[in-house]
């Protein structure tokens, strides 16, 4: 039987055609149902997030716990009395790390609980006074001259009882929209809770065995990203190894200054009686967390929180609130944060937005950390040497960008030459044309 011959290069083409063909249809396959697709991968990304999402946990928890860990562990070496193994120093170190975080949260709680179930207690209880108030502010101003003018501008006649119970019908509507609302958000976040409890509890023992075994889990990652690309290593454990610094020095140290801005609110509260001081200080402390714009945030709710009680105690709030402010601004910031990040004020502002927009609250939380490793890393950048084709590359830019700048301003000097030539070449044209004009009509007055 006789062999077909077969033309490589010819096949070779045909292979491509056919692979480009698979290629194409498979890409508009993909765009006409790239919303179904789409919703699969979702689907599929939320799946796995909610899979790991313990882990998730216990790294967090295992990162913030692993300084605590290092201290008692460098207490429990001092110990000379009883001999304890470097594995069990682990364990115990671990262990008395994760108890005194549970103590401090206990301590903050227990702190911050009852005044905040105080306040909303009390607002609460106080809710038929404020409607009361309110429905008396409304007759004044239902009884006002101008505000009848002014609503009668937009239509709306509050002298007519049907207007009026209008009017308040649909404030009411908005009000039940709110409520069904923020109920709606109680309920959810009530059925995630247990989810969210469990996934913490996992979490925590997660964090206990990364804790507890951390050099062996360091070494086989270590090893495995090494065995892909060295290089990559080291350039991610130096930015691994920034980030940690910026985000647990500036993390923690902001965290002290809240605590210690929320105290410093409350106490000259509670002095001048405010009520609410206690949900007030929280409101603060909990917003000083932001830089630059957390106390904005939390002044409004603040003093509006305080005026319910009466005018004057919103003003106090607000005073209280700016000298707080000048207090951790140019006391306590300085002191403990000092200049961590290095960043300047417009990048301060401008990271926070940005980080804000894109991650909301979290983001403007971590906008300047992010933003202080991305500094030291562009500042890297511009330190790198430069290479001898390069150098030699700008030095010719260089040269060539004066030749370019002096072609330009002599381009320059010879179009404003060549303008005033033209300017004096129209002027003598002018002048030649009135002599003309002046000797046709002299011509024309000597004629009979």
């Amino acid at each position: 039987m006789k062999k077909i011959k077969v033309d490589k290069k010819y096949f070779t083409i045909c292979l491509y055609a056919v692979i480009s063909l698979c290629a194409v249809a498979l890409f508009f396959t993909f765009l006409s149902n790239f919303s179904s697709i789409w919703e699969f991968i979702k689907n599929f990304l939320q799946y796995l997030f909610n899979l790991i999402k313990p882990v998730l946990w216990g790294f967090i928890i295992a990162y913030l716990l692993y300084r605590p860990t290092k201290f008692y562990s460098r207490v429990l070496s001092k110990v000379k009395r009883v001999y304890i193994s470097e594995k069990a120093n682990r364990v115990l170190s671990a262990i008395m790390a994760l108890l005194s975080m549970i103590i401090v949260i206990f301590f903050l709680v227990y702190i911050a609980v009852p005044g905040l179930v105080e306040s909303i207690g009390v607002m609460v209880a106080n809710i038929p006074d404020y409607m009361e108030s309110a429905n008396g502010l409304a007759v004044k101003l239902f009884e006002s001259e101008r505000l009848i003018e002014t609503m009668q501008l937009f239509g709306i006649d509050i002298t007519s009882v049907n207007d009026i119970s209008q009017l308040i019908t649909s404030f009411w509507g908005y009000i039940q929209g709110a409520l069904e609302g923020v109920a709606t958000y109680i309920l959810n976040f009530v059925v995630s809770f247990s989810t969210m409890i469990i996934n913490l509890f996992l979490g925590i023992f997660f964090a206990l065995y990364m804790l507890i075994d951390k050099d062996q889990i360091m070494y086989q990652l270590s090893s495995v990203v090494k065995r892909i690309s060295s290089k990559f290593f080291y350039r991610a454990k130096y930015v691994l190894q920034l980030m940690d610094e910026m985000f647990f020095n500036f993390l923690a140290k902001k965290a002290l200054c809240s605590v210690i801005v929320g105290f410093l609110v409350f106490i000259p509260c509670r002095i001048l009686g405010i009520r609410y001081a206690g949900l007030i200080s929280i409101i603060v402390g909990v917003t000083n967390m932001v830089p630059t714009f957390g106390p904005i945030f939390g002044a409004i709710p603040a003093v509006l929180l305080a005026m319910l009680t009466a005018p004057i105690s919103g003003l106090w709030t607000l005073i209280i609130i700016i000298i707080v402010q000048q207090i951790d601004s140019n006391v306590l910031a300085p002191a403990l944060l000092g200049d961590s990040i290095g960043v300047n004020p417009f990048w301060v502002i401008f990271s926070i937005v940005i980080c804000g927009k894109l991650w909301g609250v979290m983001g403007m939380l971590l906008a300047l950390p992010i933003f202080g490793v991305l500094r030291i890393l562009f500042k890297d950048w511009l330190r790198r040497p430069i290479k001898e084709e390069a150098l030699e590359e700008q030095r010719v830019e260089e040269q060539m960008l004066d030749i370019k700048m002096e072609r330009f301003y002599e381009e320059k000097a010879i179009a404003k030459k060549q303008r005033k030539d033209f300017k004096k070449l129209q002027k003598r044209l002018h002048k030649i044309a009135k002599i003309n004009r002046k000797k046709d009509k002299d011509d024309k007055d000597d004629e009979p």
